[in-house]
């Protein structure tokens, strides 16, 4: 028996990783953008991936995959103890932004905000993802 029917589920939503996209990344990264996991743990999701596409094609689920970028809470305060907290707290303070490294470091984050109405929508459409 169908263990989705047997527990009712009508929709998967797989959190995954941004970091399975292909560096350089593409000037407009879609669902369609090449892949290249390279470390254990974009590799585990991207594993991840293949086996809820398989289970969802096998059982006819309507599944969604949500590649996420690093997180950030708009609210300051509720950020963890980082560097970016650091920078911007440092930035309203009219403070000297202390960089480490050599700075040429790039990473994209999200709104945490944005990312709960990702799942929202995904919750409320048959099928976001095409």
């Amino acid at each position: 028996m169908n263990p989705t029917i047997k527990s009712n589920i009508k929709k998967i939503i797989f959190t995954s990783g941004f970091n399975l996209v292909k560096k350089p990344l593409p000037d407009l990264i879609s669902e369609t953008a090449a892949l290249n996991p390279t470390t254990p743990y974009a590799k585990s999701k991207y594993i991840g991936e293949q086996l809820m596409q398989e289970y969802a094609a096998k059982y006819a689920l309507n599944m969604n995959i949500l590649r996420l970028s690093s997180p950030v809470n708009l609210n300051v305060h509720l950020l963890p103890e980082t560097v970016v907290k650091r920078w911007i707290l440092q930035s309203v303070n009219n403070q000297t932004i202390q960089i480490h490294g050599n700075g040429n470091r790039t990473q994209d984050f999200v709104a945490v905000s944005d990312i709960a109405n990702a799942f929202l929508s995904c919750i409320e459409y048959e099928n976001v993802n095409g």
